[in-house]
């Protein structure tokens, strides 16, 4: 790995720190039974990956591990590997705040908002949840870009190190290439999926509606 890298990771470091992590640990496990509750609450099947997408993003992604755990540091272990894979959470960064603060407090909750209004057969609740997904979709795509430009015209120094992005050593390979980029570039392209699938959906709302106002 090199004298000069920035990784400090070891698996005996990893233990300590989650073993000491009760509050990361009851964080989670306080989301997860919300997660659940809102998946059985008033229960359907074949809800399908859309429904989904947001149902973890809501509370897993958004919530938990990009807001609550990883910035607001309320999961010692969560902050511990994500400082692994960006330097900017070890210090007071003005775009990774308004990135996860932004997660946490709108992303989040809009996310499991689109998840209940997936249980609604009703057709208002039906435009309002395409309309949020439209919404949240784009959010995302240019929160993505927004958390990401920084580090690209930087150089990836505070992701890397002065070892550099293409040594390819196995932290490098799960920090770097997997965590980082592999991870981030999934909320580019999976929202720009979601956004035009919702917008068929919409046209297929939509349509019929003005057809009977132009019969009246």
């Amino acid at each position: 790995m090199g004298s000069n890298s920035r990784y400090t990771f070891t698996f005996e470091k990893l233990a300590e720190v989650s073993s000491n992590d009760l509050v990361g640990h009851s964080v989670a496990g306080t989301l997860f039974i919300f997660a659940l509750i809102t998946h059985f609450y008033n229960y359907r099947k074949g809800l399908g990956f859309t429904y989904w997408w947001f149902l973890v993003n809501g509370y897993l992604i958004h919530l938990y591990m990009d807001g609550l755990a990883a910035y607001f540091e309320y999961s010692k272990t969560t902050h511990y590997l994500y400082s692994q894979m960006d330097a900017r959470f070890l210090r007071d960064d003005k775009m990774v705040a308004i990135v996860s603060i932004g997660e946490t407090f709108v992303m989040g909750p809009l996310c499991i908002v689109i998840a209940l209004l997936y249980k609604s057969t009703k057709l208002e609740h039906n435009l309002l949840r395409e309309v949020l997904i439209l919404v949240v979709s784009s959010f995302q795509i240019c929160g993505t870009v927004v958390f990401c430009a920084q580090p690209i015209w930087a150089g990836f120094i505070e992701q890397c190190g002065p070892e550099g992005c293409f040594t390819f050593s196995i932290f490098n390979l799960f920090f770097f290439w997997f965590s980082f980029v592999f991870c981030d570039s999934i909320w580019i392209w999976q929202p720009i999926k979601e956004i035009i699938k919702s917008y068929k959906r919409l046209e297929l709302l939509i349509k019929p509606q003005v057809s009977k106002l132009k019969n009246k």
